[in-house]
């Protein structure tokens, strides 16, 4: 894998020293040491561990004392990489390891978020705080979001020279996966945690595509993509609009890209047919609708989630309506939607962990 291409097309010049720039810097900002590699152990990862048979990957040197860690199984284990942003990344990862579960394997977690210490934790933690300021700035400002958040996001996104900062970046996250065995299947729901692992050395990658509208920021040269449509299978095959000027000689290779379809839960889809003739039932019983609301993009939604309700508000005061908020890890946002519910007298309940969250929704109460 030449780093002057990707699937044989050229990268410019340019942005093959734009990427080094950004490489040297992070790794001058938070004192890289590309010698720093973590001995891995696997820990219970909690509510993640009871549903779906979680173990998470941390560092063996911070473990607490008392804590049932276990080695790495390379024969019966999967990993998947996350670098805990965006809720639709983190969803799809749980779809990966119930799926994992259901046939018998031990699903692994790696976020590589998890090791603070690590330049690798710093440079990612410095890039999302920078997208999630553009992403809330973006839901305030027109201007803003059409003229520059637009530009960042798609545009230059879109570009598959782009890809050649996130795989000159990887060099700062590959040592926290050395300890990870090489034949191991690796599944990647980011597209710097796919890097990372080929860079790593890791054979059997796999990426996971969260977005149909195709952008190379998703193209992780080395590995298999996974689709969910068949216009993002052909628009990513073809590399659709990615030259951003440059002209494309080559397609990304037939047997570097699926179409997998959608990645929902083992048992969200076991459930299905249950699931639906209950909904039917509550339609002819003539009882509440209710709606889920998901808080992604960074928790930029809470404005907007807010004017829902605002809406919906008679119809939830006189029961035809309830409204489900899965506020992800956005505290803050919360306390911004809390505070529009409690100005317009909007009535809530707020569960304070997963196990409120199921016994609420088991009690049936709407």
């Amino acid at each position: 894998m030449l780093e002057s291409t990707i699937f044989g097309n050229k990268i410019p010049p340019s942005a093959i020293r734009s990427a080094e720039r950004s490489y040297r810097r992070m790794a001058k900002r938070f004192s890289f040491d590309p010698t720093r590699t973590p001995k891995l152990s696997a820990l219970p990862m909690g509510q993640a561990y009871e549903e779906f048979g979680i173990r998470k990957l941390e560092d063996a040197a911070t473990a607490e004392p008392g804590q049932q860690s276990e080695g790495i199984d390379p024969v019966h284990g999967i990993t998947i990489g996350t670098i805990r942003m965006g809720f639709g990344h983190y969803r799809m990862g749980l779809s990966i390891a119930s799926a994992a579960k259901h046939a018998g394997l031990k699903p692994y977690w790696l976020d590589l978020m998890s090791f603070p210490g690590s330049a690798a934790s710093k440079t990612i933690r410095y890039l999302e705080d920078l997208y999630n300021l553009g992403s809330r700035l973006s839901q305030r400002s027109k201007f803003f979001d059409k003229y520059i958040w637009e530009k960042v996001t798609s545009d230059l996104s879109k570009r598959l020279s782009y890809t050649a900062r996130d795989r000159s970046l990887s060099r700062l996250f590959a040592p926290l996966l050395a300890d990870i065995p090489a034949d191991m299947p690796f599944i990647s729901t980011h597209p710097w945690t796919g890097q990372a692992a080929l860079r790593a050395g890791l054979k059997g990658v796999v990426a996971i595509v969260p977005d149909n509208y195709p952008l190379a920021f998703h193209l992780v040269e080395g590995a298999g993509h996974a689709v969910q449509t068949s216009s993002a299978y052909m628009g990513y095959r073809t590399l659709r609009d990615m030259g951003g000027g440059e002209e494309l000689r080559f397609a990304l290779p037939k047997d570097d890209i699926r179409y997998a379809g959608h990645f929902v839960d083992h048992e969200i889809v076991s459930g299905i047919d249950a699931d639906c003739d209950q909904r039917l039932k509550r339609l002819r019983d003539g009882r509440t609708r209710r709606f889920l609301l998901t808080m992604g993009g960074a928790g930029a939604l809470a404005r907007r989630f807010a004017n829902i309700a605002a809406t919906c508000k008679s119809a939830i005061d006189d029961g035809k309506l309830a409204l489900f908020v899965n506020m992800g890890d956005h505290a803050g946002r919360w306390a911004e939607l809390k505070a529009s519910f409690d100005e317009i007298g909007l009535g809530y309940t707020m569960p304070s962990d997963w196990y409120e969250t199921k016994a609420y929704l088991i009690e049936g109460s709407l």
